[in-house]
This record gives C-alpha cells, structure tokens and sequence, in this order.
C-alpha cells in the first residue's frame, strides 16, 4: 500500500506540473493521505528529508488546483449510477482523512507543511457556507454531495462529511493559533523527560516543610492528575483537558531564593506541556501609562493557549491589596486583573501559577477560590537537603578532612520557633540564642559560602575534623554575608505565612499506586484505573480511613499499601497457639 502511495504522488506531482489532461487531484489526495498517515515517522526526519519534500510538492499541485469557488474539478469518476450518471469524491470526505492525519501529536511537520494553505482552506469553508441547504424554518442546514443531479436535496452522509471536514479545520486553526500565541509570549522548552523532571521535583521540593513537602503538593496535586487523563489520539485545543474537580491554578509563596521559578518549570517538563514565563517586564513592555493595554493583549493570548504551563513571577503590583493601596491606579490594576484570572480557570485549558515574596500583599479576593486553588508555602530546602547538599560541596573542597554532623533538624527548628515567643521588632539584630534559625532561610545558592566558612574554621582551629555542632554552625553562620539575615524581619514573615497555606478541597489529590491495591469495597472508592497505572484519589487522611492496611505515601507522589492490619491481628492468636505448642 505504501510503495502504491509514493509511486502514485509522485506520479501525480509530476502530471500536475506538466499541467497533463491525465492528471487526477483525487487520486493525488489519497495517495497523501496514505503516506502520511502510514509512513514510519523516521520517513519524514531530516535524514529522509525527500520523503518530507514530496509532501510538500504534493500538498502545493493540490491546492494550485482550488478554483475560484473554493473547490476542486472533478476527474475520473469512483463509479456510474445507471440512471443518474457518474460518482464522484466529495471534497469534504477525502480532504478530511489529511486534516485529521495533521492533528495527530506526532505531526507537528505537517501540519506545518499545511500552515501556508490555511487562506485555501478558508476558501473551502466559505464554498461550504455558499452550498449550505436549510433544513425546515429552524437554524438547521446540510449539504449535497451532487453525485446524484436527479436528487439535490440534503444527505445524511454528505452533512456528516462538511462538519467533520469543518470540525478538523476548527481544531487545526486553534493549534494554529496557539502556536502563533506562544511567539508573542516568552515561551521556553523544558529540557527534562518527564521521569528526570519527576525526580528533579522530589530533590528540588524536598522543602522545611511541617507536613507534606512542596514536591509532594505539586505531584499530587498537579502533575499526577496529568498523568492519569488518558492522552488524546487526535489534538482539540479547544478541549477543556483538566477536569471540573482536578486543581488547575496556585499561589506559590515564601522566602527568596527557594527555587519556585525552578519547580515550576519542572511541573510543566513533567506534564509533558509548553511552558510561557512572564514576568513585570513583559506587562510594562508597552510604557507604564500602557500596562492595562498590555495586559489586555497578554490575556488574550493566554486564552488561546492549551496544555501549557503558565508562570506569573514576581507580578505583585498587577495583585495589590486594593483596601491599602494608596495609588488609584494600582487599584485599577487588581481590580481589572480579577476577571481575567477568573476566565482563564473557567477555561480548564492550561495550569497557571503565580510565583511571590509576599503573599500578604495580595488582595483577598485574588485568592480565592476560582482563580486559584491552592496557596502553597514554599520554604527553603529542609534539614536533610541542605546537609546533603552540605557534605558534598564540603568534600569537593578538601576530600582529606573528615566531617561529623551532630547538629540537628530539631536544635535548628527550636531556635526558629523561639522567635515566636519573644517580643521583637523586625528590624532588631538576631540574637545569639536564635542564631541557628539562620540554617532555615539559607538559600541553596548560599551553602557553598557557608561550606567555605566552615572549612576555614576548622583549620584555623587546627583540628583533624570537622565536627558540625551547634557552636560551630552558629560561628559560620554569623560570618554569612547576607545582611537580610541578621534581622528579625524575614524569620517572623516566615513563620507569619506557614499559617496563610491552604487549598480548595474539592479538588482532587491523586496518588499514584505502587505495588498491589486494596480490594475491600470502601478502597474502590478511592482507586482508579487509566494509562496502564493504578491511581488512588483522597488526601491522606481520607485514603488512611478508608483502607485497613499499612500505607506508606512518598514524595514523588506514590502511595504503597501494606498489609492487612485485620490479616495481620487474625495471625496473633495462631501464632501464640503454635509457641505453647512448641513448649
């Protein structure tokens, strides 16, 4: 079928060029259809690029052929009616079968290779609106294929071939569009598969976290969702791809430096979508009297986008507090950005994040359910990431010097809950007995100094080892250069906002399941199937109350069960049995 296909486009190409009486546009068509539709995608890589000429060679002689009306001229018939005469390819069926192989997720090359000949396609579309029948007194029409001249009244099947036709043409222009969006926006691509974007996410979000960490919130609430909904064959960018209950937007906030650009981009590499970061810059682009102009054209880009990760860093003075602003244009910004944000989650067509220092600037109303359904506290890297991280660069400055860590998490977290309980101002200097609390805000980017610091210390002192105490953390940290660490102010606005997290909890938090899955009927409430993977939807503390079983739930969004504690409480007394009978 495929060597027919070639040999007859490229037959065809070369009848069509020479303007030959034997030439047949239907026969050029199917022969298209076949090639790009069968043909290993390794044919049209840069490698075979001949194969991906002749699709363009092809693809130019057909739409040369368009007359005026928007149609092509028949050629050889497909068959005869005795009593009506000959049968002919209805445009509409036999362009359909082509649009449809540019909508695949593999075709990205032809539907580029198509993008020239969108005004021939609009041509057609307005061809099938001047050929369109009415149907009774309502708003209902169809079409007539014309194969029977006798007979020209609406068919079932020709109606079935113009809106299937039209439907691929709608779908084909989104992506279209979408793609001409994302050239007007800063628009990256992540670099990560999503398997090593799924682990860079666990290391990167391993976070000073009280409960689950930000890793943990961001799979299970972002990136696990994604991953169960079934992948589509053929691409509707009009198609709302997050579902009603599934999260879809999320405040990211806390301290500088704890990396919420990065696990943002690393949720769009492992979701496997386009990613568009945006930034002050872009909105004031156009002059400060411009931004409300500029925002308007940046939203409307934003809702021409599908499957795309979306992140508003740092945007603060479009979200102020509308109660305390002082400025009445900074007023007029909050308030005209709240309609927008509101129609971009009704949409459910990409996730969007908002990246800030200060969520207690924000105004109330934008964190409200509907424009955001998450607000997640986004500490720096927690105790046992920063030793790591600690230990490694420590040996690569002095492999020989040998480092005992007796400082703990606990000693670190006593130190930064203490400042709770004092009263303090948050300009005034950072006393001794809260210095480890220093070890909290440290940004990843800052160990290497602290590992400098630590070292030098250690020689100085003239010791075989490097013994991580108390003491000796609190001395490196007091030579840390960032004078925004040596006040009150940030440890207090640190622990002011680990009480400001929240979520919306009608929005579904998926576990994948690894391992065997329960079978009492109240799991199967819980647990799905879809992509050849077990998923369970609660939080922990719905899953644990459904399930009789040890439940083990990680980071990197998983959730193992264990067995039975019923099986396990059943075995008691026959083992006891079995140990008097031994005796």
């Amino acid at each position: 079928m495929l060597v027919w296909a070639w040999e007859v486009l490229g037959c065809q190409i070369a009848l069509h060029d020479a303007k030959s009486s034997g030439r047949d546009t239907d026969q050029l068509l199917y022969a298209l259809v076949i090639a790009t539709r069968f043909s290993a995608p390794s044919v049209y890589s840069q490698s075979t690029i001949r194969y991906r000429d002749l699709v363009k060679g092809a693809l130019e002689v057909f739409f040369a052929e368009q007359d005026p009306t928007g149609t092509w001229v028949h050629h050889e018939p497909l068959f005869h009616y005795r009593e009506a005469g000959n049968a002919y390819c209805y445009i509409f069926e036999s362009l359909t079968p082509l649009l449809k192989n540019a909508l695949r997720a593999d075709a990205a090359w032809l539907r580029a290779l198509l993008r020239p000949f969108a005004p021939k396609l609009f041509e057609l579309l307005a061809y099938a609106e001047a050929t369109k029948l009415p149907l009774g007194n309502g708003r209902a029409v169809g079409w007539s294929s014309g194969h029977r001249t006798n007979m020209p009244f609406a068919e079932s099947w020709a109606t079935a071939a113009v809106f299937g036709c039209m439907q691929a043409m709608r779908r084909l222009v989104g992506i279209w569009t979408k793609e001409d969006a994302l050239k007007e926006l800063n628009h990256l691509t992540p670099l990560e598969s999503p398997d090593d974007a799924i682990s860079k996410l666990v290391e990167r979000g391993h976070s000073w976290s009280d409960s689950s960490t930000v890793a943990e919130q961001l799979i299970t609430m972002f990136v696990n969702p994604r991953r169960m909904s079934p992948q589509p064959e053929i691409i509707d960018p009009d198609e709302r791809s997050i579902g009603d209950t599934q999260a879809r937007a999320a405040i990211l906030f806390g301290p500088p430096g704890t990396s919420k650009t990065t696990l943002i981009q690393t949720v769009s590499a492992a979701v496997g979508w386009e990613y568009v970061e945006l930034h002050p810059s872009h909105f004031v682009a156009g002059g400060l009297p411009n931004v409300q102009r500029t925002a308007d054209e940046i939203f409307t880009r934003l809702m021409e986008l599908d499957r795309c990760v979306v992140l508003f860093d740092e945007i603060d003075e479009l979200m102020r507090e509308r109660e305390t602003e002082p400025d009445a244009f900074g007023r007029f910004l909050t308030t005209s950005m709240l309609p927008k944000l509101a129609e971009l989650w009704k949409q459910r067509r990409i996730l969007y994040f908002v990246g800030t220092n200060h969520i207690g600037h924000f105004d109330q109303a934008l964190t409200r359910s509907q424009r955001f359904d998450a607000l997640i506290l986004v500490p720096p890297p927690a105790f046992a990431a920063k030793k790591r991280r600690l230990l490694k660069v420590l040996s690569e400055l002095d492999p020989r010097m040998p480092v005992d860590v007796v400082v703990t998490a606990q000693q670190v977290q006593r130190e930064l809950d203490a400042i709770s309980a004092t009263e303090l101002k948050p300009n005034d200097e950072l006393h001794e007995e809260h210095l480890l609390a220093k070890f909290v805000l440290i940004r990843w980017d800052q160990l290497e100094e602290l590992a400098h610091i630590l070292l030098r210390l250690a020689r100085n002192s003239r010791s075989p080892r490097l013994l991580l105490d108390g003491p000796m953390l609190k001395s490196a940290l007091t030579e840390m250069a960032d004078p925004r660490l040596k006040q009150y102010g940030p440890y207090m606005a640190f622990l002011k906002d680990r009480a400001r997290s929240g979520r919306d909890f009608g929005k579904d938090v998926v576990w994948l399941v690894k391992g065997r899955k329960p079978t009492s009927r109240k799991a199967q409430t819980f647990l799905r199937t879809a992509n050849g993977s077990d998923w369970c939807i609660g939080t922990r503390e719905l899953i644990a109350d459904a399930v009789d079983a040890d439940l083990k739930f990680s980071p990197d969004g998983t959730v193992t069960f264990g067995r039975s504690r019923a099986n396990r409480r059943s075995r008691r007394p026959n083992q006891s049995v079995a140990r008097r009978r031994a005796r």
